[in-house]
């Protein structure tokens, strides 16, 4: 009886919060909150991307291996050919951000 009574209350101050002169104030908190999550987003997607680039760069070790066996790789861009060619560990670290930034552009 308490629960329903409160919850009875607590609706009537919802309805009025919403209907009265605070409607305004609310899209504005609603459309700041949206700005800030998108501006979080933002921000978590650049990082993950600057990661990614970074476990994809081949090092000098591995630019050398590579023209030891008269391979190529690519430097200064993303590619799948140096991809294939870097240490098991970054490759899994680069498929890791690349499985997390995802949901993230979804949002």
């Amino acid at each position: 009886m308490c629960i329903t009574s409160a919850l009875l209350c607590l609706d009537s101050h919802i309805r009025q919060l919403l209907s009265s002169s605070r409607l305004t104030c609310v899209k504005h908190l609603d459309l700041w909150l949206h700005l800030f999550i998108d501006l979080i987003n933002t921000g978590l997607s650049m990082a993950s991307d600057y990661c990614m680039q970074l476990q994809a760069s081949p090092t000098r070790a591995d630019i050398d291996g590579a023209h030891a066996k008269g391979e190529w790789l690519d430097i200064g861009v993303p590619s799948f050919r140096t991809l294939g060619k870097i240490c098991r560990w970054r490759k899994f670290t680069w498929l890791l951000f690349a499985v997390s930034s995802l949901p993230i552009h979804l949002m």
